[in-house]
């Protein structure tokens, strides 16, 4: 299991390494917010601001394969009955992602590599640019936590996998 993760870090980093010469062409960060407070609930632009801040926010610090899962959790959300068909309401629904619930996080600033990253990343997961065997590991994944955690729903869910600093649940 660990060397297939190394193999599909290595395939994935230099997919992003290869998008890192694009970063010029991405949009600012004012622009992207602003588009996406404006731009309909199931706008891409929108879709891709909500999901890079949750990638940024649950996983920032982790490697690029804890960024691929908890983008590949969030995607799992729009294909349950039980959650919202939009990426946004996924991600803002109470009680669900612990970085909104404080309601204190705001978007990084433009410079920041790990803010970078995670919108690559979910840039990546929402153009189905990555297909890969980690997707299919999380398949039906809707629940994840940080290892130093033990949240009261573990039980009624079936531990599928550790990655990085966080559990998965399907």
């Amino acid at each position: 299991m660990r060397a297939l993760l190394a193999v599909i870090f290595l395939v994935l980093s230099s997919a992003i390494t290869s998008l890192s010469h694009a970063a010029s062409t991405l949009p600012t960060l004012r622009e992207l917010s602003e588009s996406a407070s404006t731009a309909p609930k199931d706008s891409s632009k929108s879709d891709l601001y909500w999901m890079a801040m949750n990638i940024y926010h649950e996983a920032g610090n982790q490697p690029l394969i804890g960024k691929i899962a908890v983008g590949v959790v969030t995607l799992n959300r729009l294909k349950d009955k039980r959650y919202p068909k939009n990426i946004r309401d996924v991600v803002t629904e109470p009680q669900q992602f612990s970085w909104y619930n404080t309601k204190q996080a705001n978007t990084p600033p433009a410079n920041n590599s790990r803010w970078k990253e995670s919108y690559e990343v979910a840039k990546l997961l929402l153009t189905k640019a990555i297909g890969s065997d980690i997707i299919k590991l999380l398949e039906g994944a809707t629940h994840f936590h940080a290892i130093d955690v033990k949240p009261a729903w573990i039980n009624k869910v079936h531990r599928i996998a550790q990655i990085e600093g966080h559990i998965f649940y399907r």
